[in-house]
């Protein structure tokens, strides 16, 4: 297993089929910092970004082969917001204005996800998740309120959307 892994982050990078990550100058550009191999596990295909905030350090960290992301904020040594999610298919940046965030975006079985983490000019926290049921068409069936649904190709269970 160890040579796979290898031959995977040789060929792709910090990127792996089905995982899109920005690349550290994307991470650079908007947060002012590049992410490195994770101190704690010290696995060089866990990476980390620390990121300071008005309130907080964000702290995220994902596994390139796995393609699972966690993201924590801690105020005062203590955390206070831990997020973990695997089967990630991108995780990214956003830049609209003055307002920098990070971008998660997940699916499962019957589900789809994205988490946006707002880093500026404030921390604010939006998730969506919706569970769906796959259709046989190719077309895609938008589900009102779901932004992930367009590209999905699902319908909605029971009652649409789950917030």
């Amino acid at each position: 297993m160890g040579d796979e892994r290898r031959v995977l982050v040789c060929l792709y990078g910090a990127r792996v089929p089905g995982f899109d990550v920005a690349d550290d100058a994307a991470w650079l550009d908007t947060f002012g910092v590049v992410p490195a191999t994770e101190e704690d596990s010290g696995d060089e295909y866990v990476r980390e970004l620390r990121i300071p905030t008005d309130m907080a350090e964000l702290h995220i960290t994902w596994d390139v082969i796995d393609g699972s992301v966690r993201v924590r904020m801690r105020r005062a040594g203590n955390v206070v917001v831990d997020l973990y999610r695997e089967q990630v298919a991108r995780l990214g940046v956003d830049r609209n204005g003055k307002s920098t965030a990070l971008v998660m975006e997940y699916r499962a079985a019957n589900a789809v996800g994205r988490a946006r983490i707002q880093v500026t000019p404030h921390v604010v926290i939006e998730i969506r998740f919706c569970a769906h049921e796959p259709t046989r068409s190719r077309d895609p069936v938008r589900v009102p309120g779901c932004r992930t649904a367009a590209t999905c190709g699902c319908r909605p269970r029971g009652n649409g959307p789950q917030r």
